[in-house]
C-alpha cells in the first residue's frame, strides 16, 4: 500500500504534494556534485482525444504506462512526479550531455512503447519543456518555465522536447 499523502494512487509515482521537498534534497545535491538542476514537464500528447475515442479506463492504463516508461528511463536519482491530468514533471540533477540523452531517451521509449486493452494496441508520444533551476528564480518560477517550453513543443509539432528560453514568453 502506498501513501497518498507522497505518491499518486493511480501511477504509484511522487505526486506534487511531494515535490519542494523532494527537489530540495535534489538540489543539495546538485551543489554538492557541482551539477545543474533541471526540470522537464512532460504532457501526453492529444490525451483528451484518446480518452475520448478509447474511453478513461484505457486512459488510465496509458497513464500508468507512460508513467512506468518513463521512471524506466530515469536514473536512481531523478524524481518523476505526476503533476496533474496527464502531466508529469521530472527533476534532475545532470550534465547537458546526460541531459541530451536522457530526454531522447524519454521521447523514444515512450513512442516504441505498445499499450495493449482488450485486445486493442496504441502507441501514445509525448511532449516536453525543459528549464533548469536558476537559483536567481523561484521553484515556482522554473517550473513554469518548463509549461512554456512544453506548449512550445505541443504548438510545433509535439513529440518532442523544448528547452525554455525568453524568446518563447
Amino acid at each position: 500500500m502506498i501513501n497518498e499523502a507522497n505518491y499518486d494512487v493511480l501511477t504509484g509515482k511522487l505526486n506534487r504534494r511531494s515535490f519542494n521537498e523532494k527537489f530540495k534534497a535534489q538540489l543539495a545535491f546538485s551543489r554538492k556534485e557541482s551539477l545543474r538542476q533541471y526540470l522537464i514537464m512532460i504532457d501526453i500528447d492529444h490525451f483528451k482525444i484518446f480518452n475520448d475515442t478509447y474511453g478513461h479506463d484505457f486512459g488510465d492504463i496509458v497513464l500508468k504506462g507512460v508513467s512506468d516508461v518513463l521512471q524506466s528511463q530515469l536514473r536512481k536519482t531523478d524524481n518523476l512526479f505526476r503533476w496533474g491530468g496527464e502531466e508529469f514533471l521530472i527533476s534532475l540533477s545532470c550534465n547537458d550531455h546526460d541531459l541530451n540523452t536522457i530526454t531522447k531517451r524519454l521521447l523514444e521509449s515512450v513512442e516504441n512503447t505498445e499499450f495493449e486493452d482488450n485486445g486493442t494496441v496504441v502507441h501514445v508520444t509525448i511532449s516536453a519543456g525543459l528549464a533548469n533551476y536558476d537559483e536567481k528564480d523561484s521553484i515556482e518560477r522554473s517550473i513554469e518555465k518548463a509549461d512554456v517550453a512544453l506548449y512550445y513543443s505541443k504548438e510545433h509539432g509535439r513529440n518532442k522536447c523544448t528547452y525554455y528560453t525568453q524568446r518563447m514568453e
